[in-house]
């Protein structure tokens, strides 16, 4: 469904898993810091990038598909109950959050109560009214970064539970239910808050990896050395940088050596088995293509990171 949330102003609860620390982490599609900037950007702008979100042709997919899939939730329902379903006008806020705001897919009015077991095969009695969250996917289950989309959802609009319903592989369609957690709305709570501090003053988050730290820690322009000798941190970080380097570079020489040995037993065989395992070094044929021009891109800054041995 349309995105109603306002970016710069408020974050959209398919952005707080890359926010909310869970015991899997941030799980989110985009680091904490992509999204940080891009709401520092939409406010020193007023330029909103879309991409962000944008991630995937299976995320795009899942957005024309919604109203297929909502249909075909309501017609699982209404098999067990009288079941309604009505679109979002605007986004749904708590003041006691401010900063974040819902879009949810859906929201349902259950006539009565119905009765059903999820696919994990746990028994729901749900009644009054709710909110439908949807998805597609190729990979079944109940991922931690749609638990707290649902959680957001549910505190940004006062609901106390949501179905999330799934479509795996373009047909089986699964079914879970999220009910309003404290602890959780807690936790998006104090990330919210945290959040938009830092965007009102520019302070990025720790870099999540070694790619990001470059882009984020501005340089100087300046390539003269500068003498870090007194830092007592550095010999043993370098020393270890430098022995982990060595150390993938060997691994990866062994292991193409052990791939060539393998591939030459296997020989024309395309797949081969050896106790309890099977190799496979199959064809891959692909189509001629036809030439593409590559679209043009912004440009941008990061930088390059190295350790060089001086001579004495």
């Amino acid at each position: 469904m349309p995105k109603l949330t306002i970016t710069g102003k408020e974050l959209g609860c398919s952005e707080l898993p890359s926010i909310v620390e869970t015991h899997d982490g941030f799980t989110g599609y985009n680091s904490r810091n992509d999204v940080l900037k891009r709401h520092i950007d939409a406010r020193v702008s007023g330029h909103v990038d879309n991409r962000l979100g944008d991630v995937n042709a299976k995320v795009r997919a899942g957005n024309y598909m919604e109203g297929t899939i909502g249909q075909m939730v309501l017609d699982k329902l209404n098999q067990i109950g009288k079941v309604t379903t009505s679109l979002p006008t605007e986004a749904d806020r708590n003041p006691l959050v401010p900063g974040l705001g819902s879009s949810p897919d859906y929201y349902l009015t259950i006539q009565d109560s119905i009765e059903f077991k999820d696919n994990f095969q746990a028994s729901h009695t749900l009644t009054g009214k709710g909110l439908l969250e949807i998805k597609n996917s190729t990979i079944p289950g109940y991922p931690t970064n749609v638990r707290i989309q649902a959680q957001g959802q549910m505190l940004c609009g006062n609901f106390s539970w949501c179905i999330v319903a799934r479509l795996v592989s373009g047909w089986d369609l699964q079914l879970y239910v999220e009910y309003s957690n404290r602890d959780v709305q807690e936790k998006i709570t104090e990330a919210v808050l945290d959040f938009w501090q830092r965007v009102e003053t520019e302070d990025y988050y720790d870099p999540d990896s070694s790619s990001e730290a470059s882009r984020l820690i501005k340089g100087n322009g300046i390539t003269d050395p500068v003498d870090l000798s007194g830092n007592n941190e550095l010999p043993t970080l370098i020393h270890e940088w430098k022995a982990n380097e060595k150390i993938m570079k060997h691994s990866k020489q062994i292991k193409d050596d052990l791939e060539i040995h393998m591939k030459s037993i296997l020989g024309q065989n395309e797949v081969g088995k050896c106790q309890n395992y099977e190799l496979r070094h199959t064809t891959v044929n692909y189509k001629p293509q036809p030439e593409k021009l590559v679209p043009a891109k912004e440009g941008y800054s990061t930088r390059r990171f190295g350790i060089k041995e001086l001579n004495e």
